[in-house]
Order: C-alpha cells, then structure tokens, then sequence
C-alpha cells in the first residue's frame, strides 16, 4: 500500500496493481477522474510508491513505470509535459530493484545498488550537492 496526497495505492499478492482517489493529474492510471473504490491498473508489479501526485510502481522484469503529475520532472520520462496519466517506462538505464517517491521527486535503486533520482530539489532532497 502507498498513498500519496490524493489517491492510494493497492498491490495485491499475485502483483495486481490497484488505485482509488482523485485522478487530477492522471495518478490513478485509469479512465476514471475520481473513484472511490480500488480499481484495476495493471499487473506484474512488484514494488509501488506515490508521490503528492505522481505514482511509481516497478514490474517483476525491473522496468520502473512512472505516471500522473510530471511537476518539476517527477516522472523521470525524459519529456517535459505536466502530466501522463497512463504509465511511462522510465528513464534508469539499468534494472530496477525498489522505486520511492516524495511530494514532487522519485527515486530508483537499481539492481547494481546505484541511486537515480529526479524531480524537486530546491530543498536538495535528491542529495545531489
């Protein structure tokens, strides 16, 4: 489970990935603009995060997936557009290991324990100096 400002997040035992709240910038990744019940967003997922407005999740292969507001580059998907409501491989060229998000950042651990991170960090919360 992950919950963001907005919306949660809901990852079932076979890897069936879940979410339910508002959808303002497309962090629910379904059609729905508001739901208030848990609806289905994809399977084969291992790994989940949500940020303010944004949301994470990692599939079983290492591909990390990011998808709703784009807000200072949250998403990590090499565009400059606000939002993508439907999930976006994302830009770590090497396999992913655990995904994390905070309010308008992302942060992935890869399989070779390197740390890429994008997004906010007018506070330096990305730990880039």
């Amino acid at each position: 489970v992950a919950a963001g400002a907005y919306h949660t997040l809901f990852l079932d035992s076979t890897g069936r990935l879940y979410s339910c709240g508002l959808d303002a910038d497309g962090q629910l990744g379904h059609d729905n603009h508001r739901s208030f019940a848990p609806e289905f967003v994809r399977d084969d997922v291992a790994d989940l995060a949500a940020g303010t407005s944004h949301t994470l999740a990692l599939t079983a292969s290492g591909q990390a997936l990011a998808w709703g507001s784009n807000a200072r580059g949250a998403l990590a998907c090499g565009d400059a557009r606000d939002s993508h409501p439907r999930p976006l491989p994302v830009a770590v060229p090497h396999a992913v290991l655990a995904v994390a998000a905070g309010g308008f950042s992302s942060a992935f651990r890869t399989r070779s324990n390197l740390v890429f991170v994008a997004g906010a960090n007018a506070d330096g919360q990305l730990g880039l100096g």
